[in-house]
């Protein structure tokens, strides 16, 4: 790798810059013995470099095919809950009839806020504009010449937004490899971009109409446009390449605010710009900003009041955040702020208030079902985790780690590409940013996992470049790990896409339900939090709701005695109740020891079917299953939860229940808050969490 003089621009070694090679170019080290360009590269040679530059093809594109492989994964029951959500929002919206009612956000039709159903809405509202426009073109499978219909309407929407998010994710594999390509080679890029290609957490995401592959595209798309605006052989770079990467960025945080965060990377990216004129950097500075923040009020107008008023061209200079009254009221600084007239007062719930009640559950101040997952979870520690062993994988994060620490290292020996330098420090500040937050989603590192794809595979060719110096049989084991981390890592992905070609646990389930129980069968699911079995009832069983989220009080101790000796089944669908209640005995003594005794047998429920369906590695002609129980929740609970269906024993009593359950359970529960125990630092004994029995038929 050649090292940058920063003051004149030239390779050390060069007599001059137009004798100089590109400086932020990586040689390919797999390329290092191949003749000079003056050469003519001989048959044998040709024909290598065919079939491997085939086989990458290949790879890549099958990668790709993976997130279009079962994308009916629910048999149409919407069993993602925020696809539920878009799913029943985009098709309320409605297009505008003139320019003013599209930034007048307190009338503006396409804001989902001002729809009676929506009471929360943290997303951006690009991807459903976007979503909605291919709706309206694409003709629904039901439509007739009789009847016409398009696809923007809750069932259909599920298919074009799996499709939009599945083709969005394969244009971040296609900008990654490019990005790759102009920065080393096509050996960089390929790499980098079939490490993207077979990520898990991103092959997951392509099948649900989530914001987040959006988002990730239009970041990839900034970086690839600053990354050529100002590649140092490019004399002169076009304003309009600095423009366009401030639209991209703009796009990106009109689909998730949080990419507001990629700020830190456009600010390195036009320090890289430093030894240039002044006037020029600060050019650039102004284009990126000025057209993101433009991009943003344009694709995202719900974040600004948007008032018709005189000398705001019909709202769209008016640029204030609106609040409701409610949350002025009980924010002072807010309040004042409204005083002077910089923010608006909304009759509803906004943009910005949803963003706040939103960082309250972030933060563990609010603490809904789905939030108690993360009590005694360790910062960074347990993100990293889950990021190295399910969502991003073993095979592409051991070198990606490696990597960010050695262009940290090069960074410093000023013998590190700045568009690397940049990749790596974007991982360490989103994961520095996030690790400490109470929620712990694996969604939010999506912004950069493309980025820890780049890291790892620039290491495993810098891997090959040192052994390569070192010998014959060095640059053959550096050549073998690489080839096993890439076929591990294709392995592993391919292995996950599996769960999206047999049938959804809940779904089958379902189907072995509505065929072996009569109509009338009274059966229990756990929590109304959850989807509970059969989906729909079709066959009109009698379902009950165990309720078991409910703090545990006399009552609910009364209720479920009742419910329990009422039933004959329990359905547990997932693992968010049990899997999150146990872990804050303090507040559930009651359900931890039900939960306790029910998987032990002494409530005298027999575990008799067992649904599962885990991902694993997949090799030519072997499967090898890996239980991804111990993985985040949202990793498993949408598209393969493990279903377990209960059957009382004839043996059953209400007595033994009550005896197992006594009343002192209840005694001395702690409404303790989320927060509080965080600052404690108290943590459950893991090893004491109930657990689902194993060896089921």
């Amino acid at each position: 790798m050649c090292e940058i003089d920063d003051t004149n621009l030239t390779p050390i070694g060069a007599d001059s810059p137009n004798e100089a090679k590109n400086p932020i170019e990586v040689e390919d080290p797999l390329e290092a013995d191949e003749p000079l360009d003056f050469e003519k590269p001989s048959r044998r040679l040709l024909t290598r470099r065919f079939f491997a530059t085939a086989a990458l093809w290949l790879l890549l594109l099958c990668g790709c095919a993976t997130r279009f492989i079962g994308q009916h994964w629910d048999g149409g029951f919407h069993l993602h809950p925020d696809e539920r959500f878009l799913t029943m929002v985009v098709p309320q919206l409605q297009w505008p009839d003139s320019i003013y009612s599209y930034f007048d956000t307190d009338r503006a039709p396409l804001n989902p806020l001002n729809q009676s159903t929506v009471g929360l809405y943290v997303y951006g509202q690009l991807p459903l504009v976007i979503v909605k426009a291919a709706a309206d073109l694409i003709p629904s499978p039901t439509s007739s010449a009789a009847a016409p219909r398009n696809s923007d309407n809750y069932d259909d929407l599920l298919t074009v937004g799996r499709f939009l998010s599945a083709a969005f994710d394969c244009g971040s594999v296609a900008l990654l490899l490019a990005i790759g390509w102009r920065l080393g080679g096509r050996y960089l890029g390929f790499l980098a971009a079939i490490f993207l290609a077979f990520m898990p957490l991103h092959i997951q995401h392509a099948h649900f109409f989530v914001v987040d592959t959006f988002c990730t595209f239009f970041l990839l798309a900034s970086f690839l446009t600053l990354f050529l605006a100002i590649d140092r052989t490019t004399t002169r770079p076009g304003n309009w390449l600095f423009a366009i990467a401030g639209l991209c960025w703009g796009a990106a945080m009109a689909c998730k605010i949080s990419s507001v965060l990629f700020a830190v990377v456009v600010v390195i990216s036009l320090v890289a710009m430093r030894p240039r004129p002044a006037s020029r950097l600060l050019t650039a500075f102004l284009l990126v900003f000025a057209v993101g923040f433009l991009t943003f009020r344009v694709a995202n107008p719900m974040a600004f009041a948007g008032k018709t008023k005189l000398l705001t061209m019909g709202g769209i200079l008016d640029i204030r955040p609106s609040y409701p009254q409610d949350v002025l009221n009980a924010t002072p600084q807010l309040a004042g702020l409204q005083r002077l007239h910089l923010i608006s007062i909304s009759p509803r719930h906004t943009f910005w208030s949803s963003l706040r009640e939103q960082a309250g559950i972030s933060s563990g101040e609010a603490d809904p079902p789905f939030n108690i997952q993360w009590v005694g979870r360790r910062d960074y520690i347990y993100p990293l985790c889950n990021l190295a062993l399910w969502a991003v994988g073993l095979p592409i994060m051991l070198p990606a780690l490696t990597g960010i620490l050695l262009a940290g290292f090069a960074s410093w020996k000023r013998r590190c590409p700045w568009p690397l330098q940049a990749s790596a420090l974007w991982c360490l500040f989103v994961f520095l940013y996030y690790g400490h937050w109470f929620s712990k989603f694996s969604r939010y590192y999506l912004i950069v996992t493309p980025f820890l794809a780049l890291c790892a595979a620039w290491f495993l060719l810098e891997l090959i470049r040192a052994c390569r110096a070192a010998g014959t049989w060095t640059r053959a084991a550096g050549l073998g790990l690489t080839a096993l981390l890439l076929a591990a890592a294709i392995s592993w992905g391919a292995g996950w896409t599996t769960i999206y070609t047999r049938t959804n646990t809940r779904v089958a389930a379902s189907q072995w339900i509505e065929a072996n129980l009569p109509p009338g069968t009274p059966v229990a699911n756990e929590t109304a939090w959850d989807d509970g079995l059969p989906l729909g009832n079709p066959h009109g069983l009698n379902i009950t709701d165990l309720a078991l989220f409910d703090s545990d009080t006399p009552q609910k101790r009364d209720a479920l005695f009742d419910k329990l000796d009422h039933v004959e089944w329990i359905f547990v669908t997932s693992n968010r109740a049990w899997g999150s209640i146990p872990r804050l005995p303090r507040r559930w003594p009651l359900t931890t020891a039900y939960y306790h005794a029910l998987f032990d047998g002494k409530l005298q429920f027999a575990p008799v079917l067992e649904f599962s369906s885990y991902p694993g590695f997949l090799l030519p002609g072997y499967f090898i299953p890996v239980a991804d129980d111990s993985a985040e929740e949202a990793m498993t609970v949408y598209d393969h939860p493990r279903v377990v269906l209960f059957l009382k024993e004839s043996r059953w009593s209400l007595e033994n229940a009550e005896l197992i359950l006594p009343t002192d359970l209840v005694r001395d529960t702690e409404q303790v808050q989320l927060p509080e125990l965080r600052a404690q630092g108290w943590r459950p004994d893991e090893k004491a969490l109930p657990q689902l029995p194993h060896q089921l038929h």
